[in-house]
């Protein structure tokens, strides 16, 4: 930020008043390559990706929105790649996925210092479908999950490290689940979930409710319920004893046959 007075006055005997922009890189179009920015405080999404497909952000250093995501894809975001990307101390969460978005893949980003979720994909119209959350390391969840997926099928979560997560590590929770949902299409829920490590999280390690689901060759230790602990940028997670390591929830009839859960390894 630069001051420059017309008349030349010395700005420090002067009252300065100042904005902070709103978002700091808006994506309405597709196939479009966003590689090795820094972008930094913000007020509202470092990243906002609303209707565009196919586009690669990669490689960016994202620190500091003042109130919401660091990434957000709306309204359409259809296959886009976001990988390697190192993502904190944001004021909601790390990356969200909303209203209608398809096949998005999150990789090998490193996401910490989030007042919500790590990784989300949040309520809305019915969608949701083909996510990919591959080899992320999601750490210092000051209130919520690492990755909490509250609607879509088709989804897969494999090779992340999840750990210091105020609440769960991985959660997989549809909030159309109930049986006189109208919203027909998000109650076939669907998820792998994979070769994860979630340790040392507040609430509990991994947690569905309501799908299918299939819960295979996960590292799962040391998580328990959470005592109250410092601010949200440089709070700690303290445990005490209790909590679990996998629970499912209750699950409804789809089509009028039992849903299919499988837990091994």
């Amino acid at each position: 930020l630069s001051v420059w007075l017309t008349d030349s006055q010395d700005p420090r005997t002067k009252t300065i008043e100042a904005i902070r922009r709103g978002n700091g890189l808006v994506i309405r179009g597709s196939h479009v390559h966003v590689e090795g920015f820094v972008i930094r405080n913000v007020a509202l999404q470092l990243v906002y990706i609303r209707r565009g497909g196919h586009n690669v952000i990669l490689n960016n250093v994202l620190r500091y929105s003042a109130g919401n995501d660091g990434i957000h894809l709306t309204r359409g975001a259809d296959h886009n790649l976001v990988k390697n990307n190192s993502i904190s101390h944001v004021g909601y969460t790390g990356v969200e996925i909303s209203r209608n978005s398809n096949y998005n893949t999150i990789q090998g980003n490193e996401i910490s210092h989030c007042c919500s979720e790590g990784i989300i994909i949040q309520n809305g119209d019915s969608g949701g479908v083909g996510h990919k959350f591959i080899g992320n390391t999601i750490h210092h969840v000051f209130n919520e999950d690492g990755i909490d997926l509250k609607c879509g099928r088709d989804l897969l979560v494999r090779g992340n490290t999840i750990y210091k997560c105020s609440n769960l590590g991985i959660q997989i929770f549809n909030h159309h689940g109930s049986p006189d949902v109208k919203f027909k299409y998000d109650r076939h829920n669907k998820a792998l979930i994979e070769n994860n490590v979630v340790f040392d999280n507040g609430g509990g390690g991994i947690y569905v409710f309501e799908g299918e689901y299939e819960i295979r060759n996960n590292v799962i230790y040391g998580n328990g319920h959470e005592e109250p602990y410092g601010d949200s940028w440089g709070g700690e997670v303290h445990r005490k004893p209790g909590g679990y390591a996998i629970e499912i929830g209750p699950c409804f009839e789809i089509e009028g046959r039992p849903l299919k859960q499988r837990i091994y390894n």
